[in-house]
């Protein structure tokens, strides 16, 4: 155990390529994830694609998507649009999927019929389990040890040579000394206390995409040890899903989509309609927020005949009732105020009527920690510590409080390497002084 070099915390997108790339930088490298042996991958799971900046084409993404669109559209999301840390996320976006298809994971062609034209994301061939799956592989393939329900339960403030971090799992609790920590663990999203603080209206009501790891531990840690923010502590991002959908882990499947085929009612039968295209990249943001105002994050979409069949494809079929006196003892709405809605969105009452049941489901707190360029936590009293963050855990320091589609998986991969990479050089550096 205390043989290792590197330690990196979480197995998600960010830690898969923090460890791989710093064992094929030439360090003894351990990853260790507090989830079961079943979560392993985290949110990396559910992912489908990620964002590429690419300035001619690729045989997996088409056309060209240069940096200065990818940095005017993350300026229209309120996001860092400039300096070090974006343009590394703009330069090595490209070459991320190239290493990672070199690594073995696979994606779909442009010209694939399942997949649907986009110039500035890849997508993955078998979804995120599979990409999870290949690098599980080639972990096992260089001989990194991997640990499940594994926790840090502690990170003393650095005070000499290795980072003190106490592990507990299966075995018990033990101290390891690693030269360097690359913390890519997620967020808080899952953290109750934050999401009552920050959806107080909600009342509880608010799903989880991804895993219920996420709770903030590791993330409070280095706030702990000093590091600074990035983000704002009070929101996050947010999708519309199905209700019936499982509390935590649906990922990417309960997705709801093309809310403005229909009409959507909150839990007092008011219409809502927030202001945004439906084409829009951002709409699954603004109507995830949307509904996360409502009283308990609960909302209602109702459609008649036609918009059931333009419906994309959805998990759960939709519900069926014949009149708006059986919608509202189904929905427990006001049925005066629905006649009403119904009659203005529809000119008509529609019969029958196909409804889901909507809920607000968190992806990722928009709360993190800063970084350098290199992906070191930012710790102005420590300028030379072998701290580094990847993933969800430091997107906030680009994103802000936004999100643009695929940005995340993009940030992970291309963060996590920069970590794995910069925490590997650290040690060797390390080392280098020692023997002098």
């Amino acid at each position: 155990m205390n043989t290792w070099t590197v330690l990196v915390i979480g197995s998600g997108m960010a830690g898969l390529c923090a460890a791989l790339e710093a064992r094929l930088y030439g360090a003894d490298v351990a990853l260790v994830d507090a989830a079961p042996p079943e979560r392993f991958g985290g949110n990396a799971r559910h992912a489908r694609n990620f964002r590429v900046v690419h300035d001619h084409p690729l045989p997996w993404v088409p056309d060209r998507y240069p940096a200065a669109e990818l940095a005017e559209e993350l300026a229209g999301v309120g996001g860092m649009a400039a300096g070090p840390v974006f343009e590394q996320w703009a330069l090595q976006s490209g070459p991320l999927v190239e290493w990672l298809a070199g690594q073995g994971v696979r994606y779909q062609h442009p010209d694939s019929s399942n997949r649907r034209y986009s110039r500035r994301t890849a997508f993955l061939l078998g979804g995120g389990q599979a990409m999870v799956g290949v690098l599980r592989g080639r972990l096992e393939a260089l001989q990194v040890p991997v640990r499940t329900s594994t926790r840090v339960i502690a990170m003393p403030r650095h005070t000499g040579p290795g980072q003190p971090v106490c592990l507990e799992g299966p075995e018990g609790q033990q101290w390891v000394h690693p030269g360097a920590v690359v913390a890519a663990a997620g967020g808080c999203q899952w953290n109750q206390d934050w999401l009552a603080q920050a959806y107080p209206q909600a009342g509880g009501g608010i799903l989880c995409r991804g895993t219920p790891e996420n709770r903030g531990e590791l993330l409070t840690t280095l706030h702990n040890r000093g590091a600074l923010s990035s983000g704002r502590p009070d929101t996050g991002h947010m999708v519309v899903v199905d209700a019936r959908g499982p509390a935590v882990d649906g990922g990417i499947v309960t997705r709801l989509d093309r809310l403005d085929l229909g009409l959507v009612v909150d839990a007092e039968g008011r219409c809502l309609d927030p202001d945004v295209a439906p084409s829009s990249p951002s709409r699954y943001a603004v109507w995830g927020q949307c509904i996360a105002q409502c009283r308990n994050g609960r909302a209602w979409l109702l459609l008649d005949e036609a918009g059931r069949t333009r419906m994309p494809p959805t998990l759960y079929k939709p519900l069926r009732v014949a009149s708006v006196t059986e919608l509202a003892l189904h929905t427990g709405l006001p049925e005066n105020r629905l006649r009403q809605a119904l009659e203005q969105r529809f000119n008509g009452v529609p019969q029958p009527l196909h409804l889901y049941p909507l809920a607000a489901g968190v992806t990722f707190a928009a709360h993190g920690v800063a970084v350098d360029a290199d992906a070191r936590v930012r710790l102005p009293e420590e300028p030379g510590q072998g701290l580094f963050a990847a993933g969800t855990l430091m997107a906030p320091t680009l994103l802000g409080t936004g999100y643009l589609a695929g940005a995340g998986l993009s940030i992970a991969g291309v963060f996590g390497r920069i970590a794995g990479a910069s925490a590997a050089r650290h040690v060797q550096n390390a080392s280098v002084v020692e023997s002098v």
